[in-house]
């Protein structure tokens, strides 16, 4: 009896001992209950049928991985049953982060593989460093002076940009990557579907930037400030200095891109109309700015502005998220039609989602995702 009990002991530390050792910071991966690493490459198998034979795409696990750990931070930890409130189980938990994943993962291949055989360069995607293209994006935007300047140099200044960025969104590199090629497949569908959409925009929308110079409505004092500070800026415009050089260094101005139909409806906005806007782009070539304008709103957002209306190209209207969405997703602005562009997209999707199947390639492995599971 003692000897058994000895073993049971035994058992009992070596048990004791693993899940200690399991509980500790792991490696990115998929793990047993027992904290053993599990190898797998491919987790899922999607089969695409177009009428032109079956074809096999393979997901990586690294992907799956990727969505998974997003997804399950989404997952609230506790639900409301019979009125109650209480905590949701792990297995809930799982499940609904495996649903929400799966669900993206479709999406995704769908938009890289309708791309691809509509000739869009997905291979071109796959394998673009996104966050290499981020850090020389926030260099290149960033002050000469500035960055010679920034302790740890150029490099340094455009990771901390990075990692803050991250933080407020709230995502890893990871996803940060996934999110960006994602985005790219979108524009290079949208683009294949309609090659027309640059001669589309310039017919439907006006493009413009926005120098916006805010005063406190009612208050003469800062109405007039703000007007001086516009007058100067206009000097500089006249004098052959950018828009985005004068929002970089001059205080009190701020640059926007903003979009126009030729409603007047604000593209982009909960269903703000300007005509008085849309009047004055319409009077500009493109290229030209107008002068100081009053935007004449009664509230506490009351501004001038200067506006220069810009062009309109196919790399722009695809690239554009505000003015695509508006072609891609929503009905013209005031009909109850949809755009040309919306129907073209929107059948693409339709038909690639309704012959497009995901299963496990590898079940066992699958078998053991949870959200206690993968790290």
């Amino acid at each position: 009896m003692k000897k058994i009990k000895k073993y049971f002991l035994g058992f009992i530390s070596i048990v004791f001992i693993v899940f200690s050792l399991s509980s500790c910071a792991k490696n990115p991966g998929l793990y047993t209950w027992y904290g053993k690493r599990v190898n797998v490459d491919n987790i899922m198998k999607i089969t695409l049928d177009m009428g032109e034979g079956e074809r096999e795409i393979s997901v990586p696990f690294s992907l799956y991985r990727t969505l998974f750990l997003y997804y399950k931070e989404l997952i609230p930890e506790t639900t409301v049953e019979n009125g109650k409130e209480r905590k949701t189980t792990d297995k809930e938990r799982s499940d609904a982060a495996k649903e929400l994943t799966e669900d993206a993962l479709l999406s995704y291949y769908v938009l890289m593989e309708s791309g691809r055989d509509l000739g869009a360069d997905v291979d071109l995607i796959n394998s673009t460093d996104y966050i290499k293209k981020y850090k020389d994006s926030v260099i290149a935007s960033a002050d000469y002076e500035f960055l010679s300047s920034y302790d740890g140099g150029r490099e340094a200044y455009a990771e901390k940009m990075l990692s803050e960025m991250l933080r407020e969104a709230g995502m890893d590199s990871e996803y940060f990557e996934y999110s960006c090629r994602r985005s790219d497949f979108e524009k290079a569908l949208r683009s294949a579907v309609a090659p027309d959409a640059a001669d589309y925009a310039d017919s439907h929308y006006y493009s413009m930037k926005q120098l916006v110079f805010e005063y406190d409505f009612g208050n003469a004092e800062s109405a007039e400030k703000a007007r001086e500070k516009a007058n100067e800026v206009l000097s500089l415009l006249e004098s052959g200095i950018s828009m985005e050089d004068i929002a970089k260094k001059y205080d009190g101005a701020s640059l926007n891109d903003v979009y126009i139909d030729l409603s007047g409806n604000i593209v982009g906005s909960s269903g703000e109309k300007s005509e008085s806007l849309l009047r004055y782009m319409s009077a500009l070539e493109e290229g030209g700015h107008s002068d100081v304008l009053d935007s004449g709103y009664s509230s506490s957002s009351s501004f001038f502005m200067i506006i220069e209306r810009t062009s309109i190209d196919d790399d722009f209207i695809c690239g554009a998220e505000k003015i695509a969405s508006h072609m891609y997703t929503y009905t013209d602005a005031g009909t109850s039609s949809y755009t040309p562009h919306y129907l073209k997209y929107s059948a693409f999707i339709d038909a690639y989602t309704l012959n497009m199947s995901m299963i496990p390639a590898d079940v066992k492995a699958y078998s053991l995702i949870s959200v206690k599971s993968i790290y």
